[in-house]
Order: structure tokens, then C-alpha cells, then sequence
């Protein structure tokens, strides 16, 4: 498989919520930089820019990512023909050194820079900016008991409070709830493969229609996403070993996606359409750069790209509290964000910037044998 390619995938992924929130941090926004008077090349710069703010269907297409590499593995022996087995301890041991060193630290990092932020420039964290969009996030946000232990307990926003000034954090719960739930799921799926998707199913759609209590709904709302992507491991995998793919199906597999994203914007985000539209475009996405025809890696911005996708994780986790000590700052001493981009260019260089150090000082030391070479 060209599991290499889904490397690319990942860091463009992580660039578009990178570059989306310096977007929404770090410059006006386009209904209020609109009406201003601007040259034609600054309007076409904007336009491209504003292909970022699909950050929140990125999360999305990272579930389902994450979904089909956990399940990777069982997906090749069945399609080998290997004889089947779990060992759920192991499994939680690979997947707590792999995912909690870098969380523990970028916990850390986030504290120390929400304290510079809180002291020096106080009005973003107190939700006293005036930008209705940006006083609402940061109202949910802080460092109570409701934040503070369940992100020791590696579920921030469990009680919709968020852990300070690092609010994506959110989905590094979701994926670990969902970690949590794949050894029950090969419970299932070791005795009845279609029934284990069924029923995870059952159980994200129930969520849609019955919402459980607190933030459980939300995380149960998105199962199916990552269940998705673990479907696909076992598609993609048979496909090949059938020599099916080709041109066509790479072609298929990207209209879908991009069906799906344009369906997203059509639909309310409380509509069950928004689960079933999500699945679409996470599995769709992974077929279409797994089973892309051309090597996008012999070009050197595929080379870069794979890159960043080794790294994708700390570029994530790291990247956000960057943003809004700088948006903190704008606001204190600028009494409001700019008009123009270059914040918000520079506040993206400097929270990748961050992202990379947290890689090269945590994150490599506890990478899997494959990415690490």
C-alpha cells in the first residue's frame, strides 16, 4: 500500500487547520476586510487563503486517518489469511507511549504560555475583545477543576470547559476514547467482522436522535468517522491483492470527497446527513491518496509534504497556543486584529515553528519503527 502517500495527507491536513486558525486569530476576517479598500491582488490572496477554513472537516478526515492505521494491522492478517488474535494490553501500550509523551508536554507548554498571555496581555483570555466569535471560545476556556483533571485524564473539554488556551485539544480526547473502545470493537469484530461495524454505527447514529449526557454525545456522534476509516483498511488492502484500482476509482474516490466537503456546507451541522457526509469524505480521502496514480513523492513538494506529516501530531498539539499569545497581544496592544495577512503569515510560520521543536524534543523519541526511519 502507499501508506507513505497518506503521510501527505496528513500534513495537509494539519496545515489546514494550522492556517486556519492564524486565520481566525490573527487577521479581521473577510465579512469586515471586505468593504475595505484593497488592491485586486489582495483580494485573490484572500480568496485562496479562505480554502483554510475547512479545519474542523480536516479533524474529520484525521478520525478516519487514525481509524485505518490502528486497524491496519488486523485488516492485513485477514487479508493474508492469518490466524486472528488481539492482545488489548499490548495495544494500550503502544498507543499510551505513542500518543501521551507529547500530550503530557504540550500541556506544559500551553500552561507557561497562557501565564505570559494572562499577565502581560489579559483581555483575549478573559473573553473581553469584542470579536463575538473569539469572546465565546475563550468564555468555555480556562484552568478550573472541570478542565484541569480531565486533561490529566487526557479528555480536555470533558465537561465542555476548555484546558486554557488550546482549545483543538478536544479531538486528542476523542481519539483516545476511541482507542479505548478498539479493543471491544475486535471483541466483535474477531467473531462477526460486519457486525462490530454495524454496531458501532448503531451506536454513533443513536447519538444523533437520543444525545447522551455531556460531551460523551459528541465523541459517540463521530465513532463512525474513525470506524470508517477502519472499514477502509480492509477495502483497500482486498482491492489490492485483487489488482483493483486505477485511474477511475482514484477519479471516483476524489469527486466523492469533494461531493461530500461542498455537502458539508449545505446542511446543518445538527443533521445526521452531517455524520453520514463526514464518512463519505473521510474514507473518500483516504482511497484517493493511497490510490493515487502518479508518485507524488518523486515531486519536492511531496517529499516536503511527507515531511511535515511525520510530524503532523506535534504541529497539531503544539501549534495553537502560539496563536493566541499572538492574537492576545494584537488585541492588548493593538486594540483589535489587522486588516492586512502578514500576522497572520507570520503567526503561521511561528506556531509550525513550534510544532517541529515538539516534535524534535518529544514526539521522535516515541514514533513507531516505520516513521522513524
Amino acid at each position: 500500500m502507499k501508506l507513505r502517500n497518506l503521510d501527505v495527507l496528513r500534513a495537509c491536513l494539519a496545515l489546514m487547520v494550522l492556517v486556519g486558525h492564524a486565520r481566525m486569530l490573527l487577521w479581521m476576517g473577510w465579512q469586515d476586510w471586505k468593504v475595505l479598500p484593497h488592491a485586486w491582488w489582495e483580494m485573490a490572496v484572500s480568496v485562496f487563503f479562505a480554502a483554510f477554513r475547512f479545519g474542523h472537516q480536516a479533524v474529520m478526515v484525521f478520525f478516519a486517518l487514525s481509524g485505518f492505521f490502528i486497524h491496519l494491522r488486523a485488516a492485513q492478517a485477514l487479508v493474508e489469511g492469518k490466524e486472528q488474535g488481539f492482545d488489548a494490553l499490548s495495544y494500550l501500550a503502544r498507543r499510551a507511549r505513542r500518543i501521551l509523551p507529547p500530550y503530557y508536554a504540550v500541556l506544559i507548554f500551553t500552561v507557561l504560555l497562557d501565564a505570559v498571555g494572562h499577565h502581560w496581555f489579559p483581555r483575549l483570555y478573559a473573553a473581553q475583545t469584542g470579536s463575538l466569535l473569539l469572546d465565546q471560545n475563550f468564555a468555555d476556556a480556562g484552568y478550573r477543576v472541570e478542565s484541569v483533571v480531565p486533561a490529566l485524564l487526557a479528555q480536555p473539554s470533558l465537561f465542555g470547559i476548555r484546558f486554557g488556551g488550546n482549545g483543538p485539544l478536544w479531538s486528542i480526547g476523542h481519539e483516545v476514547f476511541y482507542y479505548l473502545l478498539y479493543p471491544l470493537f475486535m471483541l466483535v469484530w474477531l467473531r462477526h467482522r460486519m457486525g462490530a461495524y454495524v454496531l458501532g454505527l448503531s451506536l454513533g447514529l443513536a447519538c444523533w436522535f437520543v444525545p447522551l449526557a455531556g460531551w460523551w454525545s459528541g465523541m459517540m456522534g463521530s465513532y463512525p468517522v474513525w470506524l470508517t476509516g477502519a472499514l477502509m483498511a480492509e477495502v483497500l488492502l482486498s482491492w489490492r491483492k485483487q489488482q483493483r484500482g486505477g485511474v477511475a476509482l482514484w477519479a471516483t474516490a476524489c469527486v466523492m470527497a469533494l461531493a461530500a466537503l461542498a455537502g458539508l456546507h449545505r446542511v446543518s451541522e445538527h443533521s445526521p446527513w452531517t455524520m453520514v457526509l463526514n464518512m463519505i469524505m473521510g474514507s473518500a480521502a483516504i482511497a484517493a491518496f493511497e490510490m493515487m496514480p502518479f508518485d507524488v513523492l518523486k515531486t519536492k513538494a511531496g517529499r516536503v509534504l511527507e515531511w511535515l506529516g511525520l510530524r503532523s501530531y506535534s504541529i497539531y498539539i503544539f501549534h495553537f497556543p502560539v496563536l493566541v499569545l499572538l492574537s492576545a497581544w494584537c488585541f492588548q496592544t493593538q486594540c483589535g486584529l489587522p486588516s492586512n495577512g502578514w500576522l497572520a503569515a507570520l503567526g503561521a510560520l511561528l506556531s509550525l515553528g513550534a510544532g517541529l521543536l515538539g516534535f524534535h524534543l518529544v514526539e521522535r523519541r516515541f514514533m513507531p519503527s516505520r516513521q522513524a526511519a
